[in-house]
């Protein structure tokens, strides 16, 4: 969590701060891993060996902190897009358990980006209700609609077998996909 953390803050800052990240480039950059993620999590089989965190595995779960964090500051997604094919394909790890570890470290993410979003000067405002880049009427339903559900979500996929896990979240990534799409 606090490799993440760490280079979300400094990424999200040198992107406030800066004029040299493009939208438009990181976009086909984040295409090219969505194309990646939605093969491998659509067309490859569950993996039945699962990685024991060990000492030795420990700086591949901060790699992985790091980059979902660059890739959370660079997307405004939340890193589980990364985080859970990166614990499944690369640390071995069940999906149950690579989508459990993902959704604890979304929280941590979102408190982040979100402070230093509230804080930060867009350079236009949108409407009255914008503190910030935060618009209140987007982003309180989504905080409410998560605190709501987000515990029930992490109890039905204990409970839902490795494979509809996987197919649900290939869906998404793949809904999240033809966004990008759209976006370019």
């Amino acid at each position: 969590l606090l490799p993440g953390i760490v280079s979300v803050v400094i990424l999200q800052t040198l992107i406030n701060k800066g004029t040299w990240y493009s939208r438009d480039v990181f976009l086909y950059f984040f295409l090219s891993m969505l194309l990646f993620v939605v093969f491998k999590m659509f067309l490859s089989k569950p993996k039945s060996i699962i990685a024991e965190s060990t000492k030795a595995d420990n700086y591949k779960y901060n790699i992985t902190g790091a980059f979902a964090g660059i890739v959370t500051a660079m997307s405004g997604l939340g890193g589980g897009v990364i985080m859970t094919p990166v614990f499944t394909e690369w640390m071995k790890l069940d999906i149950k358990k690579a989508s459990a570890i993902s959704t604890g470290v979304i929280l941590g993410f979102a408190i982040v980006i979100g402070i230093l979003n509230l804080n930060a000067v867009p350079p236009n405002y949108v409407n009255n209700f914008q503190f910030g880049y935060i618009l209140l009427p987007i982003a309180l339903p989504l905080i409410i609609g998560t605190f709501l559900f987000a515990q029930m979500g992490v109890k039905t996929a204990q409970k839902s077998k490795s494979q509809t896990i996987r197919i649900i979240f290939a869906s998404f990534a793949s809904i999240v996909l033809l966004k990008v799409i759209y976006e370019i």
